[in-house]
């Protein structure tokens, strides 16, 4: 009788040609699986941190240019400030220059005041006087 090679069982592949597979190996084989997707998942999470990194520069950088900014704001704030004040110091003085020339020209206006009632009271005696002056001279002649 001759052999059909068509009936002959197909060869088994190379992993599966020891039907007893040593135990370490299928250890080793679910490891490396295991090792493979914990390695993705962890590559994952390092892009999710550098991500989240790049994320955080932009924002530090965004923060540090409105620093920045305000710095510079409040600086122009503290010039005009300045000036404010300067100015508020010279509109005293100048407020101050002000009521006492104000004081002074109220002291010249009584002192004219006064000159003026005195120079009436004169005119008025000079007046008086020379109407008695008058009446001397008619009952004189």
């Amino acid at each position: 009788f001759k052999a059909d090679r068509s009936t002959k069982p197909p060869q088994n592949p190379k992993h599966l040609k020891s039907p007893n597979l040593n135990l370490s190996q299928l250890k080793s084989n679910t490891y490396n699986a295991n090792a493979s997707s914990s390695k993705q998942e962890d590559q994952k999470k390092i892009d999710g941190m550098r991500t989240e990194a790049e994320e955080l520069r932009l924002e530090k950088d965004h923060l540090q240019k409105e620093i920045i900014m305000v710095k510079q704001q409040e600086e122009e704030l503290e010039k005009k400030a300045y000036f404010v004040r300067e100015e508020n110091e010279r509109l005293k003085r100048e407020s101050k220059s002000s009521k006492q020339q104000q004081e002074k020209l109220k002291g010249q206006t009584r002192d004219v005041r006064e000159e003026h009632e005195k120079v009436k009271s004169n005119l008025k005696i000079a007046k008086q006087q020379q109407e008695t002056s008058e009446k001397d001279a008619r009952i004189a002649r």
